[in-house]
């Protein structure tokens, strides 16, 4: 079979296949309903973003203090007074200070793997 023949046959093939699929009742009973796909990941993706924003928040948390975080987003929020979703989304909640709670004994400045790496490379003595 030539590779136009090939063609033209599964083309035909598919056809056929299609024209079954629309007409039988068996298989359209059987086929798989996909309704809200497109739903459930886009707040599967929200989600995540939410819960990279919380974990982002905590770290830096964690690492500065909720006072130093507070100062290093104020120039992010907007001026305007009130509870904005910006300044809700940004500002620390008790969330993500239990989860900086948490982290900080891992971020101390004794035993961070940051500072008992040398910046400076030391010379080899001779």
């Amino acid at each position: 079979m030539t590779p136009d023949q090939k063609a033209a046959f599964d083309h035909r093939r598919n056809e056929v296949c299609l024209r079954h699929l629309r007409s039988s009742p068996e298989i359209r009973k059987a086929r798989r309903r996909r309704r809200g796909q497109r739903v459930r990941a886009l707040l599967g993706s929200l989600v995540a973003v939410a819960i990279m924003l919380v974990l982002t928040k905590s770290f830096m948390i964690a690492m500065h203090g909720p006072g130093a975080y507070a100062q290093i987003v104020a120039p992010a929020l907007p001026a305007q007074e009130g509870g904005s979703l910006i300044q809700t989304m940004l500002m620390p909640d008790p969330v993500s200070s239990e989860i900086a709670a948490l982290l900080r004994p891992f971020l101390s400045e004794e035993g961070s793997v940051a500072t008992s790496i040398s910046t400076v490379p030391e010379a080899p003595d001779a």
